[in-house]
């Protein structure tokens, strides 16, 4: 097996979704200085790839490369680029695009949706299709109780739907209570009486029912960590308090009452939070959370590419003078506000509010459309159409939402290594997006890892990083 061969075949195996671009641009450093056409016509292999984004790359440099295609291969390059349109025109092209609305990215699935409409679907696999890119999950049930012969290829649909590989984490759960319905269907023809004389959606623009989305479930990893936080107390200037400790109701934040201690400037903060006795304090905080998740969402919207991207901080690479006033800038226009700034805007600067115009204005007509905000861990938030600074709010809502679900997931896995390895160390002090962990004077443990444990788990191409000071 030549190296060419066990790259392609690296990236396969690879989930995280970073270091598998890493092992494109190795693969395409080789392609590029490859003589054999052979070898180069095996990159076709990933114009199949489950990664919309290594897909195009790929399309790209085929086309830079000169490969010939067959025919069959020549339509994936167009679904590859994207050409959605070219493809709605040709028949076989167009079953490629029913295919897509399997697709994990779900721009494209939107964006296959905006040519493709019920009335296309020639039976009942397509329809079943169709209804699964528009996650009109109830119409799925509706189908596979009416029609036998097309139940198992939902199930399977379902299933594959169920892995995260192959779709969000919000929707992995819709897929999963789907399956659970169906096997209703095989276990009792009353199920099947009852879900038939479900009321059906009025609107298959949007799932059938998200609220359930949005509800709290009755009990979570996060709340029994906020729970035990708050019976153990804190320290304030020598006198154990107890604090009440809560998570927005919309964003997810997590703040205090009684003292509400995130009003407090941080100096104070830092002098009047003291550690249990026999133990210190070691506080970790996500460096610059906000702006990186903005940018994670607009290289996987293709609004930017990594190419763009400058290293380090991303508030001096707006601002090189003044980080401050960098960061007040991007946070201003994340939130719909003024883009004007007191500063020499960099190139960076420039290319990322064009970028962040277009990607609010489509988030915007999705949030109008589905009538919430999907989070990165496919929590549902909810946005009124008649709200104020709409699209403002739509992009504030994922940003901040998103960075809640990227915080609590590392909380989770410190608790998870805290409990197994019995460790001498407590969750003391959280907010936003810091946590501070009583330890026990002879304990030396760094958490990062686990804190930062969602760079894997959501797919980050841009990494988040975090900092850590020992009290």
């Amino acid at each position: 097996m030549t190296g060419f061969d066990q790259l392609i075949q690296q990236i396969d195996a690879e989930q995280q979704a970073a270091r598998r671009q890493q092992m494109f641009w190795r693969l395409r450093e080789k392609a590029l200085a490859e003589n054999s056409r052979k070898q180069k016509r095996k990159l076709v292999a990933l114009l199949y790839d489950r990664d919309a984004v290594l897909r195009r790359e790929c399309a790209f440099l085929v086309e830079e490369l000169g490969i010939r295609l067959k025919e069959e291969e020549r339509r994936q390059l167009l679904f590859a680029l994207q050409q959605f349109d070219a493809l709605y025109e040709d028949r076989e092209g167009r079953e490629l695009l029913f295919t897509g609305l399997c697709d994990r990215n779900l721009r494209v699935r939107a964006r296959i949706l905006n040519l493709i409409h019920e009335s296309d679907c020639r039976d009942d696999r397509q329809r079943a299709l169709y209804f699964y890119g528009q996650a009109d999950y109830q119409e799925l049930i509706y189908l596979a109780a009416s029609n036998s012969a097309v139940r198992p290829f939902i199930i399977r649909l379902l299933q594959k739907g169920s892995d995260e590989r192959f779709n969000t984490p919000y929707h992995c759960r819709q897929c999963r209570d789907t399956l659970h319905n169906l096997e209703a269907l095989e276990d009792t023809g009353e199920a099947v009486k009852a879900l038939l004389r479900l009321p059906k959606s009025g609107n298959r623009s949007r799932p059938a029912d998200p609220q359930p989305a949005v509800q709290p479930p009755p009990e979570t990893v996060l709340q029994e960590i906020i729970q035990q936080v708050e019976r153990r107390g804190i320290y304030i200037d020598g006198t154990l308090a107890f604090p009440a400790v809560r998570t927005g109701t919309v964003t997810n934040r997590i703040t205090y009452k009684n003292p509400g201690l995130q009003t407090w400037a941080k100096e104070k903060r830092e002098a009047g939070i003291q550690p249990p006795p026999g133990c210190r304090l070691d506080k970790y905080d996500l460096v610059s959370i906000e702006p990186l998740l903005l940018v994670n969402f607009l290289l996987k919207e293709f609004y930017l590419a990594l190419d763009e991207i400058p290293q380090g901080d991303l508030y001096l690479a707006v601002s090189p003078q003044d980080r401050g006033e960098g960061k007040r800038w991007l946070n201003r226009v994340i939130n719909g506000g003024s883009p004007a700034c007191n500063f020499p805007p960099t190139p960076f600067a420039l290319r990322l509010l064009d970028a962040l115009s277009d990607f609010r204005s489509e988030l915007a007509e999705r949030v109008r459309r589905e009538g919430y905000v999907e989070t990165i861990a496919g929590n549902a938030i909810p946005l009124e159409a008649e709200t104020d600074n709409f699209s403002g709010k739509a992009v504030n809502r994922l940003v901040q939402g998103s960075a809640a679900d990227f915080f609590h997931f590392g909380l989770e896995q410190i608790d998870r290594r805290i409990q197994t390895e019995r460790l001498a160390v407590q969750i003391y002090f959280l907010l936003y997006d810091e946590v501070w962990l009583a330890t026990a004077q002879q304990e030396n443990i760094d958490f990062s890892r686990e804190l930062l444990a969602g760079n894997e788990q959501f797919q980050l191409l841009l990494p988040v990083a975090a900092r850590r000071k020992g009290g």
